[in-house]
């Protein structure tokens, strides 16, 4: 028989049908929470200092404090995955503010809910393969919102869009912010080439900044492989000779197709294929930070 999939909540171990969270948590109520999506690797988190950093520092933007040093909490992680038998597969992080009096102000929130899931993943390896795309026609992100930098629990925006693009029987969707230039894709950064260069999103037109993108951006760079973080409009994307999406869970995703448009790209392309050998060295240097 199989053994009950374990979860970690508020500091036990527990099987996922004995966990409850209060039906007056904030997280659940009005999204008033933060998260983070881990890979795991040979059982460990990979970039988990980038991932802490951004939760903490959203955190903080947000008007409390994380709970736990997240050196203990990488243990916790570990030890969750090995007590769920899951070498390789996907973390996630959930910290909501907790249980306040009702109405939008946050006073006496202070016993914050810790939540820690442990999952596998569809695709074993590091990256996806291609995926076919449409442009979202309901979602537009806002530009300049610094909670955009984080990954707050209300993601319904995003929840629209992919839902949208699943209608339309595409993988992903890409969506514009409120200017009509690209911002991101449903589930992850997109990149595009042009030239000799690549072109990403800047933080001013509405992405999450992802830990793989920020990763690529700078070990790219700083090899004379030039990326800029700029704008994108829609034309530019549509012809684009390479296009890709990068996340930490996803790895490098070759985008095939754009609406009823072909996309140049393909998995022997020498454009992807360099840069999923690029993101191999972040991901094979990083999942065993010392603790």
């Amino acid at each position: 028989m199989k053994k009950p999939a374990l979860l970690y909540l508020n500091g036990q171990f527990l099987p996922e049908e004995e966990a409850q969270v209060s039906v007056f948590d904030r997280s659940f109520l009005y999204g008033d929470g933060l998260f983070e999506t881990v890979r795991l690797y040979k059982g460990r988190p990979v970039f988990w200092t980038k991932h802490m950093e951004r939760i903490e520092q959203g955190a903080v933007r947000c008007g409390f404090k994380f709970p736990i040093d997240w050196v203990e909490l990488g243990f916790l992680a570990m030890e969750l995955a090995k007590r769920n038998s899951i070498a390789a597969g996907v973390l996630r992080v959930h910290l909501s503010r907790g249980i306040g009096v009702r109405g939008y102000r946050s006073r006496g929130a202070t016993k914050h809910t810790l939540l820690m899931t442990v999952g596998t993943l569809k695709h074993k390896g590091f990256h996806h393969p291609p995926i076919n795309t449409i442009i979202s026609k309901k979602i537009f992100l806002p530009m300049g919102d610094e909670t955009s930098e984080y990954k707050t629990a209300s993601k319904l925006p995003h929840i629209i869009a992919c839902d949208e693009a699943h209608m339309e029987f595409a993988d992903e969707c890409i969506i514009l912010n409120a200017k009509g230039r690209v911002a991101e894709c449903g589930s992850g950064n997109i990149f595009i080439q042009d030239g000799k260069k690549f072109i990403t999103p800047a933080r001013v037109e509405g992405p999450i900044l992802g830990i793989l993108r920020d990763g690529l951006v700078q070990v790219l760079n700083g090899i004379g492989i030039r990326v800029l973080e700029s704008k994108i409009t829609v034309k530019d994307l549509m012809i684009a000779p390479e296009v890709f999406r990068s996340s930490t869970i996803g790895g490098i995703t070759p985008i095939s197709k754009i609406e009823t448009k072909t996309v140049g790209t393909s998995t022997q392309s020498e454009a992807i294929s360099f840069i999923k050998e690029i993101t191999d060295k972040l991901i094979f240097s990083d999942y065993e930070t010392p603790w």
